[in-house]
């Protein structure tokens, strides 16, 4: 909602009316507001190389203009006064802060560009959602029904969300952890050197024998990863 109201369009508009006389000048000072924020949302959203708005264009370069309004926004954004400090405010400030770090540590480290899109917990937020739809009833599910459902979800390979009420967009990321050696069915040999049969990206999980050791491992190793 927040994204759609601070919005170049609604900024527009502003003007547009403005300058008709159906608002009052005051209205300017709105509109001016409401573009550097629909600029600093585009500018923490980069996903693509190739887009024709220039703020949703990933970080190059420290010395960039993008990068400069980045740093000058924190003070911006800590300047804003609602009677008290809200902690969205804190939250906005420090996510600009921690981003323009990152951003400047990864270019250092031989980076050729910074997709600022990837900085956020929206694909932590879409595994919990399949996870939670994969448990049935259990709003709360165990240890145990969680590495079930992420078995489950790994092994179809629907890692996407199922919810078209989801208020997170797909990250579109890749697994870093093959099905296969997920659920412990790989045996003791290098992955990469089986010969895994795929019938319809689906893996025939006959074809390959169980080993209790193996699985035991890959639970422990879940539950470990789920219990932090």
């Amino acid at each position: 909602m927040a994204v759609q109201v601070l919005s170049h369009t609604v900024a527009a508009g502003l003007h547009t009316y403005t300058a008709a006389g159906l608002l009052q000048e005051t209205a300017k000072q709105t509109a001016c507001f409401i573009e550097r924020v629909d600029k600093l949302f585009d500018i923490l959203n980069s996903r693509t190389l190739r887009v024709s708005n220039s703020n949703c264009k990933p970080l190059v370069a420290t010395t960039s203009e993008h990068f400069k309004f980045l740093e000058e926004s924190i003070p911006w954004v800590e300047s804003w006064r609602f009677g008290k400090e809200l902690p969205f405010q804190w939250g906005l400030a420090n996510t600009i802060r921690a981003v323009v770090n990152l951003t400047r540590q990864l270019l250092m480290e031989d980076f050729t560009m910074v997709f600022t899109n990837r900085f956020n917990q929206d694909c932590v937020e879409n595994l919990f959602s399949m996870v939670r739809a994969k448990s049935g009833h259990a709003y709360n599910p165990t240890a145990v029904q969680v590495v079930a459902a992420l078995k489950n979800i790994l092994v179809l390979s629907s890692m996407k969300p199922l919810s078209a009420m989801t208020n997170c967009q797909p990250d579109g990321a890749d697994n870093l952890i093959p099905p296969v050696e997920f659920v412990g069915i790989a045996g003791s040999q290098d992955i990469s050197q089986q010969s895994l049969p795929i019938i319809n990206d689906f893996i025939d999980l006959e074809e390959f024998p169980l080993e209790e050791e193996v699985v035991a491992y890959r639970d422990q190793q879940a539950h470990a990863y789920v219990a932090g």
